[in-house]
């Protein structure tokens, strides 16, 4: 629950504390954000990066691949723990914990109950779950009390709960945490920069190949024997030759541009999943602590905020190969 709450709803937030231990992927996010290489300064860090060997063939994930290891492991801890929840729940809502208390088996059958109802409403209705992360404390209480009632349990009373007696993450929001990262990773104008650079620089190579082109028909012709009429090769490679120095220059220019895109990008996404990055360190990822009925909203946040971090370094990636592309071209003509 979003706010610090008193009597039935304190209770409830209690019990669904008490469901055992909901663990998410370890990794911290952001530090994993932190270690991404950006594209290179120069079109030779490039071609260095692209072509880790000794033949022609471009690998830059050979580059990436102790980054993409660790995203790696981090989506198999998710996977593993989204697997072992649904072998535990095969219904996709986990079932309140038997505990040893002073609370009568009706009063317990009535936490049980209010408790189910509530996760169910909460994880099968997102506009009742949005509505309800929305209230305020004192619309959030009566709320579970008429629960509680209609269930047969009359609302404890005493202290207000504080963050000294609440658990752990008790006062954390974990459905408009999870939601908010949700909503904007699905944004479709959110790579829209970074699309625009690429047919920029699409868009100046191939002003290049059509001033090559151009150059090459004003070049005489001669006659070459039985094969007819044609451009003198030294000449048309001389032309090549200035063609693959000016992709190159361009290429150059594209990456010192990337560096700065690269990094507007990256504090976008570190914006976007420190809260909830912060939220679960809080938390010891879930180690000992039950997000309840949010476990499954949390856990495809988590693999969402993967997922752009994916993205991010696919793009670092895309900038570098084709960097490289033209400096393997203009080393092939010299």
């Amino acid at each position: 629950m979003k706010k610090q709450i008193i009597g039935g709803l304190a209770a409830l937030v209690l019990l669904i504390a008490r469901l055992g231990a909901q663990p998410v992927s370890k990794t911290d996010i952001v530090a994993l954000l932190d270690e991404l290489a950006g594209p290179p300064a120069s079109v030779e860090q490039a071609f260095e990066r692209s072509y880790p060997g000794a033949d022609d063939i471009a690998d830059i994930k050979a580059f990436y691949s102790p980054w993409i290891a660790k995203l790696e492991r981090a989506n198999n801890e998710l996977e593993t723990a989204s697997r072992n929840f649904y072998t535990q729940n095969p219904m996709g809502a986990p079932q309140p914990a038997r505990q040893n208390s002073r609370v009568s088996p009706e009063q317990r059958s009535a936490m049980d109950a209010a408790t189910a109802e509530l996760m169910q409403k909460m994880t099968s209705d997102p506009a009742f779950a949005q509505k309800f992360a929305a209230m305020s404390e004192a619309e959030q209480q009566a709320y579970i009390t008429k629960l509680l009632a209609d269930k047969g349990l009359k609302p404890a009373t005493g202290r207000r709960n504080t963050p000294e007696n609440l658990p752990a993450g008790s006062d954390v929001d974990w459905f408009g945490l999870s939601n908010e990262l949700t909503q904007n990773a699905m944004e479709i104008h959110q790579w829209d920069a970074y699309v625009q650079f690429q047919q920029k620089y699409a868009d100046g190579h191939r002003a290049i190949d059509e001033w090559a082109g151009a150059e090459i028909k004003k070049l005489p012709t001669f006659v070459f024997g039985e094969y007819g009429r044609d451009h003198d090769p030294e000449q048309v490679k001389g032309v090549k030759k200035q063609a693959a120095s000016k992709h190159r220059d361009l290429a150059e220019q594209m990456l010192k541009e990337s560096m700065e895109l690269f990094e507007q990008e990256r504090q976008r996404v570190r914006t976007r999943i420190m809260p909830l990055n912060d939220a679960l360190k809080k938390v010891s990822y879930g180690e000992n602590y039950s997000f309840g009925m949010h476990y499954q909203l949390v856990l495809g946040a988590q693999m969402i905020a993967f997922g752009e971090l994916n993205a991010l370094q696919q793009n670092a990636a895309d900038i570098t190969t084709e960097a490289a592309k033209w400096e393997d071209a203009w080393r092939n003509l010299r």
